[in-house]
C-alpha cells in the first residue's frame, strides 16, 4: 500500500482530502442532530402538562371500592 501511495502521490492527496471532507461533514451533521434534539426536548418540556388533575374530596367521601383497596393508585 505504501509503495502504491509513493508512486501515485496525487491519489494519496485526494484520499486524504476525501477523508477530511467526509469526517468534517459527518461531524457537522452529528452536531446539527444533537442541537435539534435539544431544541425538541426544550419545546416539549415547556408545553408539558399532567395527564390528569388531582382530585381533592372531603374526608369520608370515598367509595366502597376505594376503601377496600380495589383500585390502582392514581385511578380517577
Amino acid at each position: 500500500i505504501w509503495n502504491n501511495w509513493w508512486r501515485h502521490p496525487e491519489r494519496f492527496i485526494l484520499l486524504v482530502i476525501g477523508m477530511l471532507t467526509i469526517s468534517s461533514t459527518l461531524s457537522y451533521f452529528v452536531g446539527v442532530t444533537e442541537s435539534s434534539n435539544g431544541t425538541t426536548e426544550d419545546i416539549l418540556q415547556k408545553r408539558w402538562k399532567a395527564a390528569y388533575h388531582i382530585v381533592v374530596r372531603p374526608e369520608g367521601s370515598r367509595s366502597v371500592t376505594e376503601q377496600d383497596g380495589l383500585l390502582e393508585p392514581n385511578y380517577l
